[in-house]
């Protein structure tokens, strides 16, 4: 029993001294010490890390000046792992809190930049896409001076590019299949929706043969 005693005890302090100090930091309990960590591998763009070890502090810091750019980082590090719609809420809620902030414009911009990532192929649901470009439209409406305008103005043509060429082939695939009503209901609302489309000739022509 002794032996056996002294074995799991020796074991026990073989594991401890393998223990990664990353695995000592973030259970150490310490505060300080774990958002040093955090800050320096986010630094180091190692942002696993970085996000759990934010995660643990977040609200140990709430209300002091650390937590602005603890809940700034935080959001970041969910971005650049490409959890877009949680960073798209992070980057929201950070704005919502931090209104005084310098970094609100950044995490406005970034809230919806990040919604805009997710927008897939024009074949699939396109709710993202759509609120994306409100998103982009409500930040030029609010930052009409800031460097960040031209870029949601492109994001936002882009976007509607994608939302006018779903409708067009929407209203195709209704031609093909012979549902005439459906295909002049799809195009006059493309007309409508988008009247600088470049496809008036085609449009005219499935709207002619329907």
């Amino acid at each position: 029993m002794n032996n056996l005693l002294k074995f799991l005890l020796v074991l026990a302090l073989f594991s401890q001294s393998c223990k990664s100090s990353y695995d000592k930091i973030r259970t150490s309990g310490d505060a300080p010490l774990v958002l040093k960590a955090a800050n320096q591998y986010y630094a180091k763009k190692n942002y696993l890390k970085a996000q759990t070890l934010y995660e643990l502090i977040i609200s140990s810091f709430k209300g002091q000046k650390e937590s602005e750019d603890i809940y700034f980082n935080f959001a970041y590090c969910h971005y650049y792992l490409s959890e877009f719609e949680l960073s798209s809420h992070l980057f929201k809620n950070f704005s919502n809190t931090f209104v005084n902030s310098p970094k609100r414009e950044e995490a406005l911009f970034m809230s919806n930049y990040a919604i805009y990532k997710t927008s897939p192929n024009y074949k699939l649901d396109q709710s993202g896409t759509e609120k994306a470009i409100e998103g982009f439209q409500s930040f030029v409406n609010e930052f009409p001076e800031s460097s960040r305008v031209k870029d949601c103005n492109e994001k936002i043509d882009e976007l509607r590019s994608k939302l006018e060429t779903k409708a067009f082939e929407q209203g195709k695939l209704y031609y093909n299949v012979k549902s005439y009503q459906a295909c002049l209901t799809t195009l006059d609302n493309l007309m409508v929706d988008f009247p600088e489309t470049k496809n008036h000739r085609e449009i005219r022509f499935f709207k002619g043969k329907s």
